[in-house]
């Protein structure tokens, strides 16, 4: 059986303090990304569309939501701005809109 030295379990425990406390404190980004501008139709066909759309900035982690026809949506990660939506039925509408968020269920 082994001892253990006090010098490092207590080290030990000072370390996972600071670990678990450190971020309690951490500065929160309450500004949201800047709008998300120009969505737009780059090449296409009968049953898939592909879009893009200026980039959004942040001074912290965002993601693009690309929500087609009012319904569900994709998340694109940045610095990505680009996607290609295949399977759509043809001779139908389709709508598109693209969002900056800082969390998946948080359009901005």
């Amino acid at each position: 059986m082994s001892r253990r030295s006090p010098v490092w379990v207590a080290l030990a425990m000072i370390i996972g303090t600071v670990v678990i406390v450190a971020p309690v404190g951490a500065a929160q980004d309450r500004k949201p990304p800047t709008t998300s501008a120009n969505l737009r139709i780059t090449p296409s066909t009968a049953t898939s569309v592909s879009l893009a759309w200026n980039a959004s900035t942040d001074s912290s982690q965002f993601l693009y939501c690309v929500q087609s026809n009012g319904g569900g949506s994709v998340r694109v990660n940045p610095p990505q701005t680009t996607l290609t939506r295949t399977k759509l039925l043809p001779d139908r509408m389709h709508t598109f809109s693209v969002y900056a968020s800082t969390s998946p269920g948080t359009a901005q």
